[in-house]
């Protein structure tokens, strides 16, 4: 400290203009102030750098294409402007959506990082940027492992260009279609088979055809049944005379005055009743040339008494033949009406079972149509897709070797030990003005007004 002695104890109170010498003097009076915090600083800086993690960064260059026409029915070409086109596919290739496919190709391939573990891709380590109105885009991946961060840049390179050419197929849509298509498929395959399980079980091929077979066979059994029925009766009432004839007695010439020669019975009985006639001629003949008790009379007699036995005989036996052959029309009656029953049975049925081939028929009729439907729309898709506005992918460069960088703004960190001087000096200047007391022989001339004529140092 510099002690400074004054001719005379009166201070002047005259104030001065304070000089760069002044200002540099307090500087240099405050030095350690300026130089602790200006060290503080420093510390602080390459405290702040030394904990800050490295991190690698693998970069990859892809050049993005546009302007296919609109449709191929027309050559207009449909454009946003280029600033939001690209914005826009920059923003796609930091989103989840190409994060996630990018982390499916990672595990899929089963990558590992340098020390063996597994990769787990987060969208907050890409970036994507361009130059202007560049169509090229760079695209890194950071990672704080460098081949984490080389496999998570070419796995999101990929993942983007697989989304675009996934884009430009437009994969839902064929998705869709083909999934529409395959159930129609199914659903057609179902009915046919359920079709032809109830034409199978129904005994049904052609229900139009079958209606006139069954209209056949029933015209046939009822003329058939007609017949057999006429035939009946006149059995019937043949048997009935016969037996009437028997019972009440009658002359049985007469009775078989109806016989039919074409039968064996009736030829049988028509003999017999010949025979029975030519004897009574010769009865009669004898009876007018003898007496009744003439033996050749009464030999005619029993001869015509024989054969009217006989004859009664035969006609019991052909009423029982007669019986018999009517329980045999009887039969084949009822074997005609179960037919007919059956037919009728079987054309009642038919209309049922048109109405279900009907049905099975409109469904897959339907089906069918939306089958056709399915396949036009899924080719107009196709058409309208090929010509359309289409983005194409190229990668100029891929992922390159990652690259240690760090996270630190260094131009922030660079400004902080500046700003850090200029706190010192301004601390500086302000500890000096709160201090008081005299430090040298220019604040002595200043509040004494009077020429300092010498000074002492400070003894040691």
């Amino acid at each position: 400290m510099v002690e400074h002695y004054l001719p005379n104890g009166e201070a002047g109170e005259e104030a001065r203009e304070v000089s760069l010498r002044d200002f540099v003097s307090v500087v240099f009076r405050r030095k350690l102030i300026i130089i602790g915090v200006f060290l503080a600083a420093l510390l602080i800086v390459f405290l702040l750098n030394a904990r800050s993690e490295v991190k690698y960064q693998s970069e990859a260059t892809i050049r993005i294409s546009r302007g296919q026409q609109e449709s191929a029915f027309t050559s207009r070409v449909r454009l946003l402007t280029w600033e939001e086109e690209l914005n826009s596919e920059i923003e796609t290739i930091q989103s989840q959506q190409i994060v996630k496919l990018a982390q499916a190709k990672v595990d899929d391939l089963n990558l590992r990082d340098s020390e063996g573990g597994e990769i787990k891709l987060t969208s907050a380590n890409v970036s994507a940027s361009t130059t202007g109105k560049s169509a090229v885009v760079y695209l890194s991946y950071r990672d704080p492992d460098p081949k984490a961060a080389q496999e998570g840049c070419r796995a999101v390179t990929e993942a983007y260009e697989d989304f675009r050419l996934q884009v430009r197929a437009v994969p839902a849509v064929e998705e869709f279609f083909d999934e529409e298509i395959n159930s129609v498929r199914d659903q057609l395959d179902d009915w046919e088979q359920e079709r032809a399980r109830f034409m199978n079980e129904e005994s049904v091929v052609r229900i139009q055809d079958e209606r006139l077979n069954l209209l056949a066979i029933r015209q046939t059994a009822e003329v058939d049944l007609a017949r057999i029925r006429a035939e009946l009766a006149e059995v019937e009432a043949k048997g009935e005379v016969l037996r009437g004839r028997l019972t009440h007695g009658g002359d049985e010439a007469d009775v078989y005055a109806f016989g039919d020669a074409d039968e064996h019975d009736d030829q049988v009985l028509f003999r017999i009743r010949s025979e029975l006639v030519l004897e009574r001629s010769q009865m009669f003949d004898l009876m007018s040339q003898y007496t009744d008790d003439h033996p050749e009379v009464r030999a005619q007699r029993d001869r015509v008494a024989f054969l009217s036995e006989d004859l009664r005989k035969e006609t019991r036996r052909y009423i029982r033949h007669m019986e018999a052959r009517a329980e045999v029309i009887k039969a084949r009656e009822d074997a005609i009406l179960r037919t007919l029953r059956v037919v009728d049975t079987e054309l009642s049925s038919l209309p049922e079972k048109e109405a279900r081939l009907a049905s099975f028929d409109r469904v897959l009729d339907q089906l069918k149509a939306n089958y056709t439907a399915l396949v036009d729309k899924q080719i107009q898709a196709r058409i309208e897709r090929s010509g359309s506005s289409d983005w194409n992918v190229l990668v100029l460069q891929p992922a390159g070797p990652a690259l240690p960088i760090r996270v630190n703004d260094y131009v922030r960190m660079a400004i902080i030990p500046l700003l850090a001087l200029v706190l010192g000096v301004a601390l500086a200047f302000i500890v000096d003005g709160l201090d008081h007391t005299i430090k040298d022989s220019n604040e002595v001339e200043s509040h004494l007004r009077v020429p300092v004529l010498g000074s002492v140092g400070k003894i040691r």
